[in-house]
């Protein structure tokens, strides 16, 4: 679903699936390297679980940018998705 917004969007197939391999490479470089970090900081302190805080904030900050997106942002002029599902799905506003 994903590869046909961006096509429909204007980009291409591979174009999109190159876009998309980069930022999983970055993400799965760097989110160990944040979250092994907030660990080994607040572990020795006596607060191992602040690195499960540091994760809900990341995922909450997605959320709330998600949020911002208007259903026309979600579902570009031209897609094969249906549009009268929402850009929230099941949470619509």
């Amino acid at each position: 679903m994903a590869t046909d917004l961006a096509v429909a969007g204007g980009m291409g197939r591979g174009e999109y699936s190159a876009k998309f391999g980069n930022i999983r490479a970055l993400t799965v470089i760097i989110a160990p390297l944040f979250y092994g970090n907030i660990y080994a900081y607040y572990a020795p302190r006596g607060k191992p679980g602040y690195a499960w805080f540091a994760g809900a904030l990341v995922v909450a900050l997605a959320e709330a940018l998600h949020r911002t997106l208007k259903d026309e942002d979600c579902f570009p002029k031209g897609s094969t998705a249906d549009l009268k599902k929402k850009c929230w799905g099941i949470f619509g506003q």
